[in-house]
């Protein structure tokens, strides 16, 4: 008898509005309701999610966000921020962060217009180190030559994290078509780095980044 592998979501995105405004052209109309998300995690056998709120997005608000979250035991409060926030309101706010009972964060460089070398993103990830909150740190480029944010992401985003001793960090996405190279890194810094492959899992199917995943499944689970 085959054993039943528990699944978990590392990347659940339910909203306070329960809408979804999708960020492309392509209109979508889903439900993105805690109910709902709670629904179709029991119907595809998950047992915990990553519940991911999004800093101006659908309604988001640090307390009402995690007030729907403690609502389901299933799901894990990350919250979502502003990493370009002043310095002098940084400290305030992941203080709040922490004793409304989140464990993380969600920093989106694409989404917020986020250059890595920006001061107050910096010291925003010393501030998550030193209250033990993990950094979940969106690593899908989607680079348009129009708004070039951060030349050298990867290199960039290495010397970012290393500033912040101790810091915790997800690398969701895994990097996408670099993923390799993510790997490598989240392998030599493994007690701190994990690597996250939502969206990646899917998007890249059939093509070689597939055969890289397999790769990674087999060798390098640990860190995944």
């Amino acid at each position: 008898m085959k054993k039943k592998i528990k699944l978990f979501d590392s990347l659940a995105h339910p909203t306070i509005s329960g809408k979804w405004k999708t960020f492309s052209k392509n209109k979508i109309k889903v439900d993105c309701s805690f109910k709902r998300l709670n629904e179709t995690m029991k119907k595809n056998n998950i047992y915990r999610a990553l519940a991911i709120g999004m800093e101006g997005y659908e309604g988001y608000n640090h307390k009402k966000f995690i007030q729907k979250c403690k609502m389901f035991k299933n799901l894990t409060p990350i919250a979502g921020i502003d990493p370009k926030k002043k310095i002098s309101s940084q400290s305030k706010e992941i203080t709040k962060i922490k004793e409304l009972g989140f464990k993380g964060v969600k920093i989106h460089p694409r989404l917020s217009n986020l250059d890595l070398r920006n001061k107050n993103f910096l010291n925003l990830l010393k501030l998550l180190s030193k209250n033990k909150l993990v950094a979940m740190i969106c690593t899908f480029p989607q680079i348009n030559l129009k708004n070039i944010i951060t030349p050298n992401f990867f290199e960039n985003l290495i010397i970012a994290i290393s500033k912040a001793p101790g810091l915790k960090v997800i690398l969701v996405h895994g990097g996408c078509t670099d993923l390799l190279k993510y790997a490598e890194f989240a392998r030599i810094n493994n007690e701190r780095i994990l690597l996250d492959l939502s969206l990646t899992l899917t998007r890249y199917s059939e093509s070689s980044i597939d055969i890289d995943i397999k790769y990674l499944f087999k060798n390098l689970d640990r860190i995944i």
